[in-house]
């Protein structure tokens, strides 16, 4: 069996008053929509590969990393008939100016969601799951 660590990061705004939350809609054997990840290269510790991905996918740079928010999931899929266990290290970071991102060449698309419209749109319970705990992990640091 095959194993894969990546970081990831969840990335949110505050727009006119209203939290959103970015997507990127995937192509791979499916088109799905999910959050910013990618693989942790060597020498490279989560947090560093998390602001990477978060560059080389959405072109956005001005970002502050929540510092108490992390959290890890872990799957299985089948890659080239093979089984994988993937871990991935999510970290959760504010857009800090007015820039939308840039779709990269992996990405089909790009966009900014409200909370509600962001768990409907992701396609996997994974990846929804973090989500959810990082809306209640914002919530609570507002009260």
């Amino acid at each position: 069996m095959r194993a894969e660590k990546s970081a990831g990061i969840i990335l949110f705004r505050n727009k006119e008053g209203k939290r959103e939350y970015l997507l990127l809609k995937y192509e791979s054997s499916h088109e799905y929509w999910g959050l910013c990840k990618g693989r942790i290269e060597k020498d490279e510790s989560p947090e560093q590969a998390a602001l990477r991905e978060c560059e080389e996918e959405t072109d956005l740079q001005r970002v502050k990393l929540l510092p108490d928010f992390r959290e890890e999931s872990n799957y299985f899929f089948k890659r080239e008939g093979e089984l994988t266990h993937k871990e991935v290290i999510w970290f959760c970071a504010e857009v800090t100016d007015d820039h939308d991102g840039k779709v990269s060449e992996e990405h089909q698309e790009l966009g900014w969601f409200s909370y509600a419209d962001a768990v409907l749109k992701m396609t996997y319970k994974k990846d929804k799951e973090v989500l959810i705990k990082v809306e209640e992990y914002l919530n609570r640091s507002r009260s």
